[in-house]
């Protein structure tokens, strides 16, 4: 019983003894988690509803004006329709970019979480270490770029889709009124 204990205090003693190399590699890959947690919780306040629903409506009206806008004498209402076409295939690029993003931070968020067990049970060599932490550490990076810029999409196109509908609007009620249906 004596030779137990004494073989579990010195047990005890080296596994609690840990690199101070893998212990900042830990944390290292904490900072990372993170950020993609933190821009995760970003992410998930998109609202990708919204802006499909728009998209939806200002494709129907983009088709309609397509078929039935033929003045060439009004550039006003041609370049404000440039306009808004421009922020319907923002919002297209907003969708598929949300889906790609939100993938993409899945995978990171798992490869992370699995370099952390590799480093904490002690199967990564440093050079390999290395390697996987830069590449999740450039990952992580273009996540946060990507989300933030997502979320300024976001907030320009809904902005931009509420100034100018009632203006596209009036364009196609107006068609509508020449005969145009």
């Amino acid at each position: 019983m004596k030779h137990l204990a004494i073989l579990f205090i010195f047990s005890s003693i080296l596994f609690s003894c840990t690199d101070k190399k893998v212990t900042q590699h830990l944390n290292d890959i904490e900072t990372l988690q993170a950020k993609v947690d933190s821009s995760n919780t970003v992410f998930e306040t998109i609202d990708l509803e919204t802006i499909s629903k728009y998209r939806e409506i200002g494709k129907e009206q983009m088709n309609y004006i397509e078929k039935h806008y033929h003045d060439s004498t009004n550039f006003d209402n041609a370049k404000y329709i440039d306009v808004y076409y421009a922020n319907y295939k923002l919002m297209k690029k907003i969708v598929k970019g949300h889906k790609r993003l939100a993938s993409e931070i899945t995978y990171t968020s798992a490869q992370l979480n699995d370099l952390y067990v590799d480093v904490k049970n002690g199967l990564v060599a440093d050079s390999v270490y290395t390697k996987y932490y830069t590449g999740e550490q450039n990952a992580t990076a273009g996540i946060v770029k990507s989300v933030s810029t997502l979320k300024d999409w976001e907030t320009r196109s809904i902005k931009r889709y509420n100034g100018m509908v009632p203006s596209i609007d009036s364009i196609i009620v107006e068609l509508k009124n020449q005969g145009y249906r």
